[in-house]
């Protein structure tokens, strides 16, 4: 993706991914040390 596009997507898509990202790498972690 250009640069010029990401911008135009603004904060707060990017911050909403930010956050969808963060809470599938806790929910990864969690199951994680769940399985073990």
């Amino acid at each position: 993706m250009k640069k010029g596009e990401e911008r135009e997507k603004g904060g707060a898509g990017s911050l909403l991914q930010c956050s969808i990202h963060r809470t599938s790498e806790t929910l990864n972690i969690d199951s994680f040390t769940t399985a073990n």
